[in-house]
């Protein structure tokens, strides 16, 4: 059973920088999203690191189109992600980029901060908790002290535009295609299509890709309690089988695709909580 955790942003950048670099051993890539200030300060990394380096749109980033223009967008690969964080720990007047991304090598997220939303997380897989955990116990601490505010839930990665009223991102959407275990779709539909309203956006959706479905009310926002995501989303899991994290797939399954009945204050927090944070 995967471990996740969420990362207080209270703590400061002196914390979160321990807490990369701790998580150093288990990743494989890192993404990086800000703005060209801090692209600009990274050129002072290792010439390896600037040849090496791919500009590219990255999922799950929640960049609109409008948005895309105005960030610079990084993926570096394995051999240079210790340049990447060491430059950032030799350098503690820098700030971190904006948001950042350590995935294993086959893809899957370890860490995940998206700073528009405020928040950040940790996903470990079993072995990796034992091990990391045995290390670092302070950092452990402090995690496990951070709930998270009430109401907070986790919206699925390149399955939410930026902003709540715009349509979804063709790119990341189409990147996400197909990566759902098809033995699974069904259960999947069932369960994202029986998920509580939360806010109700109004209007109908159409299918980015190849132009399938429509979905009235497709951009409402539904959940689960610990989830986050469009009413459209299962219309996609249906005939493109996209892509939504493991950890959710599992905590579907835990509860036999039944999401859980929310209560109206439950409803209310959450409702509080996407549309002050996200």
């Amino acid at each position: 059973m995967n471990v996740t955790l969420r990362v207080p942003f209270d703590q400061g950048q002196r914390f979160y920088k321990r807490l990369l670099t701790s998580l150093l051993p288990y990743a494989a890539i890192i993404g990086i999203v800000d703005d060209e200030s801090w692209t600009t300060e990274a050129t002072h990394l290792s010439h390896a690191l600037l040849t090496k380096s791919e500009r590219r749109s990255w999922p799950g980033t929640f960049l609109s189109e409008r948005d895309s223009r105005t960030v610079s967008e990084f993926i570096f690969t394995a051999t240079t992600l210790p340049d990447v964080l060491a430059w950032i720990l030799h350098h503690p007047e820098a700030p971190l980029p904006s948001d950042v991304y350590l995935l294993r090598d086959d893809g899957t997220a370890l860490v995940t901060t998206i700073s528009s939303h405020k928040r950040s997380w940790v996903v470990f897989l079993e072995d990796e908790w034992g091990s990391w955990l045995a290390q670092n116990r302070s950092l452990a601490k402090i995690l496990a002290q951070n709930s998270g505010p009430d109401g907070a839930v986790t919206p699925f990665p390149g399955l939410l535009p930026r902003h709540m009223y715009e349509s979804l991102n063709v790119d990341y959407v189409r990147a996400l295609a197909h990566k759902l275990d098809p033995l699974l779709t069904a259960s999947v539909f069932s369960y994202l299509k029986n998920g509580s309203a939360v806010f109700i956006v109004g209007g109908e959706s159409r299918d980015v890709l190849e132009g399938r479905f429509r979905v009235e009310g497709g951009g409402d926002l539904l959940t689960d309690g610990r989830y986050l995501w469009r009413r459209d989303t299962a219309d996609y899991v249906e005939h493109y089988q996209v892509g939504i994290p493991m950890e959710a797939v599992e905590y579907f399954q835990s509860v036999n695709w039944v999401p859980p009945r929310l209560t109206e204050i439950e409803l209310a927090k959450i409702e509080e909580y996407v549309w002050v944070d996200l």
